[in-house]
Order: structure tokens, then C-alpha cells, then sequence
């Protein structure tokens, strides 16, 4: 495929609907774009939970030129108006924020989780941050060192397993990975947001999920001229997973359980990353180096 560009939603014609399914974590969806352009940008962040057909529950997301007067296109979810927007990267992004909703309204049992996850040895690990905290840019570079991909921004566990389940979008950055890192050939650049496909990156994408066996709490240090990783304790390590937490009050006694339960199986760590290559080697060796 051709590297797609930025997308002006306000040229995006109306003259012909181009559909495509969609599936994640048990959710079928359909998108309705109005181009071939917005298909394509739609396309490219969820390839990899692509379907060839859909049972009729499945969520209805559709993209089209407003009916009132704005240059913006309009998205609706289950014909319900959501949101409009006039830049690519604003929709998709957007859009992301309403799936992941839609979903976690669809999947209460699952425990979701502000991170990204990864596989290393047949288990995974998570990266749970705030954003801007560096956890996609430390998952590019992990997918580029040969580590498994489950996800970027959102790890769908099941509490009581400790199973975490596939959510393979596109990787998304802010800003080009620092060197020596480098761009894949197939690419979304937005107007202010960078999208690569993690299997184009050299990683395997893990379709069957992994057991949760190691979370890492990610934090970026201007002042640390090296990367430092080290143990936290695990009262520390829940009240952290609790905050990362998307739906934790959706859970029994509001998801406290199955925060502490899912600290019992893992070793937890804080990580402050600086240079991208000593990151990935002290992530990767899970040695600990202690400032």
C-alpha cells in the first residue's frame, strides 16, 4: 500500500459510502467512510481487526459531510451524532476516543487500562502511564527490538486470568521516534499525529493475548541522563494501576479486587526512560538499576 498522507476531511465527497469491518475484543463494528481517503486513514489504524462480514448487533459508525452548513464532517455512532471534525487527525483521534467507549460499554468484565502491552517470552507487560509519560514511543521502539504486540493506548484485561487480549491499532505518535529509530516505509502522517503498524515495525502482532505477568509504570526524566528501573511495592504499584484504570467502577467493590488482584501476579516496576536504546535494553534484560 502506498504511504497515505493527510487527509482534508472538508474535500471528502459524499457521492459514494464505502463500508469496511471490523472486530475487537468480541465488538463488531462497521465505518462508513465518505472517500476513498478517510476509508484508507480509517483503514490503516485498524487493519489489523478487520473482518470480512459482521452480525447485525454490530456498533454502526458512519462518516459523512454534515447536513447543516459546516465544512467539518460529521460522525455518527448507532445514528447518534457524536462528533464533527475538520482535520484528519482530529477525527481519528476522536473517533478512537468514541470506539474505545463504545467498547468498554460493550465489555464490562474486562478490565481496561490506560497502557500499552506487549509480549515478551509468551507473557505480557505493561506500560501504564499519563500521557505524554512516553509509553507509545517506548512501545515503538519495544515492537522494533522484536517484542510481541497487543497494544498502544488501551490493555483489555480479563481480572480474574490475567489474560490481556489483543487491541492491535496502529501505533500512534506525536512526533517522529527519536533516533535511531526510524520511520517504516507504510505510514499515516496527520496533521499532528504519526500512525505505524506495529507487524511493519518487525513485531509480531499477537492475535491470542498473553497472561499478564510484569506491569511498568513509565515516567519521562529530563533530568536523567540514563534510564533507571526499579521494584515498587505493591500497595504503591495498585493505587497507580487504579488511577490508569478506564473502567474500574464498572467492576465489584468498585474494581478494588481486581486491581489488587491483578498486582498479586505481576512484578511491578517504576521506569523513568531517557535514551530510547538504554530503555529498551534495561526493559527488555528486566535488570534494575538503581540511581
Amino acid at each position: 500500500m502506498a504511504k497515505p498522507s493527510a487527509t482534508n476531511p472538508k474535500t471528502a465527497q459524499a457521492s459514494t459510502a464505502i463500508r469496511a469491518f471490523y472486530s475487537a475484543l468480541g465488538c463488531p463494528f462497521e465505518v462508513i467512510s465518505p472517500s476513498d481517503e478517510i476509508a484508507q486513514g480509517v483503514d490503516f489504524i485498524y487493519r489489523e481487526m478487520r473482518v470480512q462480514s459482521l452480525p447485525p448487533n454490530a456498533i454502526a459508525i458512519q462518516i459523512r459531510p454534515p447536513m447543516t452548513g459546516s465544512s467539518a464532517l460529521e460522525v455518527t455512532i448507532a445514528g447518534e451524532t457524536r462528533f464533527e471534525s475538520s482535520r484528519l487527525g482530529d477525527l481519528l483521534h476522536q473517533l478512537d476516543n468514541e470506539l474505545t467507549i463504545a467498547i468498554e460499554k460493550s465489555r464490562p468484565d474486562l478490565y481496561f487500562v490506560h497502557s500499552a502491552a506487549l509480549v515478551e517470552d509468551g507473557t505480557a507487560t505493561l506500560l501504564v502511564g499519563d500521557s505524554g509519560a512516553g509509553k507509545s514511543t517506548t512501545c515503538y521502539a519495544l515492537c522494533v527490538s522484536g517484542m510481541g504486540y497487543l497494544s498502544d493506548e488501551l490493555a483489555a484485561i480479563e481480572p480474574r486470568s490475567g489474560q490481556v487480549l489483543p487491541y492491535p491499532r496502529a501505533i500512534c505518535l506525536k512526533q517522529d521516534p527519536p533516533a535511531p529509530l526510524r520511520l517504516p516505509t507504510s505510514l499515516l502522517r496527520t496533521e499532528w499525529t504519526l500512525h505505524a503498524q506495529a507487524s511493519s515495525l518487525g513485531s509480531e502482532v499477537v492475535k491470542s493475548g498473553a497472561s499478564l505477568s510484569r506491569i511498568i509504570f513509565v515516567r519521562w526524566s529530563v533530568s536523567h541522563a540514563r534510564p533507571t528501573m526499579k521494584p515498587i511495592s505493591r500497595g504503591e504499584a495498585a493505587l497507580r494501576l487504579y488511577q490508569g484504570a478506564l473502567n474500574q467502577l464498572a467492576h465489584p467493590a468498585f474494581g478494588l479486587d481486581d486491581t489488587v488482584r491483578l498486582i498479586e501476579r505481576s512484578a511491578c516496576f517504576e521506569l523513568l526512560s531517557a535514551g530510547i536504546e538504554e530503555t529498551v535494553a534495561l526493559v527488555r534484560r528486566g535488570t534494575l538499576e538503581v540511581s
